[in-house]
């Protein structure tokens, strides 16, 4: 496993990904990350509050339109997580925490 996390970290993406002083390396992969997180956990929250009885005036079908804008988040989330991982997997892919968090999305 620990063969396969250090050829993952030492690809040339990865290195690039990590290294680059480019825009468009490691801040834009952690910036599309962190927008896909608001997005997700955004929609997410608009059907809990309103499942848990916040504004009932609001029927429950028209918020089926945001299952799609979350499965959006979700991906982009799941991709730019994936890069992020790349760039330190033996470090992340080692820990309890990290394989802990992927166990829990995964359910």
């Amino acid at each position: 496993m620990m063969e396969l996390l250090a050829s993952l970290e030492s690809s040339e993406f990865a290195s690039w990904l990590r290294e680059s002083g480019s825009i468009w390396a490691y801040p834009a992969v952690l910036t599309l990350h962190t927008l896909g997180l608001g997005v997700l956990v955004g929609a997410s929250s608009v059907i809990d509050l309103r499942l848990l009885g916040a504004a009932p005036n609001i029927p429950l079908e028209p918020l089926r339109r945001l299952f799609p804008i979350m499965w959006a988040g979700f991906w982009v989330n799941a991709i730019s997580g994936a890069l992020l991982f790349v760039t330190d997997a033996t470090t992340k892919g080692t820990t309890r925490v990290f394989i802990a968090k992927l166990a829990i999305i995964a359910v």
